[in-house]
């Protein structure tokens, strides 16, 4: 061992800083929330499942864009500024009911306009009975 190496004795998880900050804190940026989709949606009124209540989307605060489709491709439902107090119940855009049966969806969400988006695609099945 050469004088003066003393590198072989240090071990980076033993080493700590003792500094303090001070000053005014700076908040750390806020986590965006985990998305979850639901896949069914029940509107009978019974107060469960009955709006497309999608989870952790509002803390996209730039764009929350919303297609359902049926199975032929069909775009039945569109709201480029969507919001979980007014949820999608399983009517189209005019507000008429659709058939039971299973929808597809594209959800793309944005919290900054010049950042990537979030893009989730899935199906979810109306279920009124």
């Amino acid at each position: 061992r050469l004088q003066g190496d003393w590198s072989s004795d240090v071990c980076s998880s033993d080493l700590y800083s003792n500094w303090i900050e001070f000053g005014e804190p700076v908040p750390p940026t806020p986590p965006i929330d985990t998305v979850i989709v639901p896949n069914v949606v029940t509107p009978n009124n019974d107060g469960v499942n009955d709006g497309f209540i999608i989870q952790g989307a509002m803390s996209y605060t730039s764009g929350r864009y919303l297609m359902i489709m049926n199975r032929y491709g069909k775009v039945v439902y569109e709201n480029s500024a969507y919001d979980n107090a007014q949820p999608w119940k399983g009517e189209d855009n005019r507000g008429n009911r659709l058939a039971d049966g299973v929808y597809f969806y594209i959800l793309r969400l944005d919290d900054n306009p010049n950042s990537a988006h979030l893009e989730l695609t899935g199906n979810v099945t109306i279920l009124s009975k």
